[in-house]
This record gives C-alpha cells, sequence and structure tokens, in this order.
C-alpha cells in the first residue's frame, strides 16, 4: 500500500495562520500561539494634575490674594496707606513665591526644572532686593536701580528658558527660536540705541532697553512657541501675564496711575500661580 502523502504525527505548520501582529507570536513546533503584552508610552494613562485638593488650594489662593490686593490699592487710592509702604506689600508676595521654588526644586525630576527654579530663586531675591529699595523712594534712573532692574529681569528670562525645555517636545520651530531669538534681540537692542537721539544715548540707557528685550524675550519663550501652549497650556497662560504686566508698567502713562500698582501685584500673583502648578505638576508625575 503506498505510503500515505499526509503524516498525522507531525504538526501542520502551514495550518498556521499567519498574522502580521506584532503582539502575538507563533511557535513553529505546535500550534500553541504566545500573546506578548507591549505598553508604549501613550497607552500608560497622563496623571491627573487638577486633584479635587489642588483645586481647592488654587482657588482659596486666587480669592484671597485677588480680595487683599484689591484692598490694599484702594487703600492707596484713597491715602489709607501711606506710599512708603507700598514696596514692602509688594515684598509681602516673595515669601510665598520663594516657598514655592523651593518645592519645585525637591520635587523636580529634571535638571532644566532644578535649574529654573534655582533662576527663580535669583529672581526672587534681586525683587525683593528693589522692592525694599524703592520703599526709599530713589531716583529709578540710579545706576544702581538700573543694574538691579536688569539682573532681574535676566535672572527671569533664565528662568522661563530652563522651565518651558521641560516637558516641551523640543519641534523644529522651538530650534529656530532659541538660534534667532538672542540674535533678534541683539539687534533690537543696537537698532533702538543708534536710532535714538545722541544726548539720549548712555550706558545707562543701553542697559534699560537691554532690560526691557529681556522682558519680551520672556514672554516669547512660552507665547511664540505651539508646543508649549500644546503641553503645558496652564503655565503658559500664567507665566506669560507676569512680563507682559510688567511691559505695560514700562509705559510711563500707565505707571503714572493708581491702578499700576493693582498690576504689579497681579504680576506677583500669576508668577505665584504658575509656579504652584509646576509644583503639582511635579508630585503628580513623581507618583
Amino acid at each position: 500500500m503506498p505510503e500515505s502523502l499526509t503524516q498525522p504525527d507531525q504538526p501542520n505548520i502551514q495550518a498556521i495562520p499567519q498574522t502580521s501582529d506584532p503582539l502575538i507570536s507563533v511557535n513553529k513546533d505546535s500550534t500553541v500561539t504566545h500573546v506578548k503584552t507591549v505598553f508604549s508610552d501613550s497607552d500608560v494613562p497622563a496623571p491627573v494634575i487638577w486633584t479635587p485638593r489642588f483645586i481647592l488650594l488654587f482657588a482659596i489662593t486666587v480669592f484671597i490674594a485677588l480680595t487683599t490686593e484689591s484692598l490694599l490699592t484702594q487703600g492707596i487710592i484713597n491715602n489709607v496707606i501711606v506710599p512708603f509702604a507700598q514696596g514692602w506689600i509688594l515684598l509681602g508676595h516673595i515669601p510665598f513665591i520663594v516657598t514655592c521654588w523651593v518645592l519645585l526644586m525637591r520635587s523636580a525630576r529634571s535638571s532644566w526644572m532644578r535649574l529654573g527654579a534655582i533662576f527663580g530663586g535669583i529672581w526672587s531675591l534681586f525683587a525683593s532686593t528693589g522692592f525694599v529699595l524703592n520703599t526709599f523712594s530713589l531716583d529709578p534712573t540710579l545706576p544702581l536701580m538700573i543694574h538691579l532692574q536688569a539682573a532681574t529681569n535676566t535672572a527671569l528670562l533664565a528662568s522661563y528658558v530652563c522651565l518651558s525645555a521641560v516637558h516641551t517636545p523640543f519641534h523644529r520651530w522651538d530650534g529656530w527660536f532659541f538660534r534667532i531669538a538672542l540674535i533678534v534681540g541683539a539687534c533690537a537692542v543696537a537698532l533702538i540705541y543708534f536710532l535714538s537721539p545722541a544726548n539720549l544715548r548712555s550706558s545707562g540707557s543701553l542697559e534699560i532697553t537691554t532690560s526691557l528685550v529681556m522682558l519680551f524675550l520672556s514672554l516669547f519663550a512660552w507665547w511664540l512657541r505651539p508646543s508649549c501652549w500644546r503641553t503645558q497650556p496652564g503655565p503658559t497662560l500664567l507665566f506669560c501675564i507676569t512680563p507682559f504686566l510688567l511691559l505695560l508698567l514700562a509705559i510711563p502713562a500707565v505707571s503714572a496711575n493708581y491702578e499700576s500698582y493693582f498690576y504689579g501685584q497681579i504680576a506677583l500673583l500669576t508668577l505665584l500661580l504658575g509656579v504652584m502648578r509646576l509644583v503639582q505638576s511635579e508630585r503628580q508625575n513623581a507618583r
């Protein structure tokens, strides 16, 4: 009797269905398939930043701060608060901001975040020194005040650059932005200096212009980068308000009004809220 064409003792390999799914592997020695479990980063759920406790803390901070700042502004308008006390009131925001910088540095998981918190602490030191000197009603055109303002804005820019680099995908435009930002800023400073009247050109005016350009770059480091708006819309919005209000206060017509004092408080409040948001994000990511 002729030998059978099919051999029942050997597995029918061709009967095993072939699959292109990378999660399924087929063992050719048997008909048993093994399923591999593979998780990508997109499969892992993102941590919840706005927890009920943080929402409550954030809302209470906004409510108490806005109420207090509004009352203080009314006191200044009605001459209930003496003018030299304005600097001390602004200085009262600094301990809360410094506390958040310290918490951010302790909970940070990235060296960029720690470096941003360090520059933020340096900014707080310079800003508090400026508030104290303002209580003595010093002339803002003094070299000491100009140097201090330039150092304060430079520290803010350094902190913003470091903080905006964390948790933000680095796309082509981000690379181009950091390449041309300093070049455009330097060209703007030189252009403004040489277009100014000859009697207004001085090292002091050059430093004042550089200080203002630093605020613009601090604003653009968040505002002009779509990756920041997509990945960190909350910190981007809050951190953009601070340099925008500081630039608004640099306008003489605005800074001469009583409302300018309220704008200064709001600038410090938004910076505080932005750092609080980053602290919460780092803590939730660590879990």
